[in-house]
């Protein structure tokens, strides 16, 4: 099954190593006054995934949404100028970003819209691959319902994979009870932000057979190489390695090279892998979580009329 980039589906096996969460055009809509949010320079994009290509990175999930200011066609352009492929969501990061767009709308208009996002609208045009949804803290609001839900019945209709917002981790069991009650095989799930959690938040996501994206990489203010390979142990040791993916989310300017920031987006693959390789968790490990996880979760058969819908999570990509 192929993987759905922003200039059309790929072979899973092509993908490579695969950062599962990152922003490279766009911003949030509800802080237009704070620029170190806001990515809106395509070639700066452009040369950012150039250094990850030469650092070894074949792909990026791309997860600004429609709350977040996404350019399809930007999307299309700067993979087209590093050879990187590119994959796109559709949907919204939790209930409160997504109001000003959904409060009139219902689930069914939403759900209509992900799969809509998730087609192309005509040769060579491009359309996203993945579906997002999220919710804020606390308790899941009824807007964050309604994102969770449309989301749910979007990927039991389309089969395409669904990566969801947290904060720090909060209301992830809640999100997935959500899905559960919507019919959503789990291992069609990944649930993200939750390096902060703690690994016992972890393993119980884990535990439901979702898949979990370590997406803090690199944010030294949070943790450390060390507190990495702690949480890596723990969830290699127990079993997991199959349903682990990486990534840095590197939403500020101050954090990409291409607008004179740090660590880069190249620093997974070129300092903190060999930092973690160096310190005993397994290149093979690393590999199955960079390589093999994101390509056997990202493959989908594209059918709007739902045939996805049979797709399930243990597909073997190299098959």
């Amino acid at each position: 099954m192929p993987v759905h980039t922003v200039t059309g589906p790929i072979a899973a096996e092509q993908l490579g190593s695969c950062l599962m969460h990152v922003h490279l055009l766009g911003g949030p809509d509800e802080a237009p006054g704070e620029p170190d949010l806001h990515l809106p320079d395509a070639d700066a994009a452009a040369r950012e995934l150039t250094e990850l290509a030469g650092a070894g990175g074949g792909g990026v999930l791309e997860m600004s949404c429609w709350d977040f200011a996404r350019s399809l066609d930007g999307l299309a352009a700067v993979s087209r100028r590093s050879g990187v492929a590119i994959v796109a969501v559709a949907g919204f990061r939790s209930g409160a970003t997504a109001a000003p767009q959904i409060a009139d709308q219902s689930i069914d208009a939403i759900v209509e819209r992900i799969c809509d996002d998730l087609e192309p609208a005509g040769e060579g045009t491009p359309a996203s691959g993945a579906i997002k949804g999220g919710s804020g803290r606390g308790a899941l609001s009824e807007q964050d319902e309604k994102v969770l839900r449309a989301a749910a019945r979007a990927q039991v209709r389309s089969g395409a994979p669904l990566l969801t917002h947290t904060e720090h981790g909060e209301l992830a069991l809640d999100q997935l009870r959500v899905f559960d009650r919507e019919g959503v095989d789990p291992a069609r799930i990944a649930i993200g932000h939750l390096d902060r959690a703690g690994v016992e938040r972890q393993l119980e996501v884990l535990a439901t057979g979702a898949n979990i994206v370590l997406d803090q990489i690199g944010k030294l203010k949070y943790l450390s190489v060390e507190d990495y390979h702690r949480i890596l142990e723990r969830l290699l040791d127990e079993g997991h390695e199959d349903r682990v993916m990486l990534s840095s989310d590197f939403g500020r300017r101050s954090y990409l090279h291409a607008y004179g920031g740090e660590p880069g987006l190249d620093h997974l693959l070129r300092s903190w892998m060999p930092a973690l390789i160096a310190r005993g968790i397994p290149a093979t490990a690393m590999q199955r979580m960079l390589v093999d996880n994101p390509a056997r979760f990202l493959s989908y058969d594209r059918d709007s009329q739902g045939r996805g819908a049979d797709v399930r999570g243990d597909v073997d990509v190299h098959a």
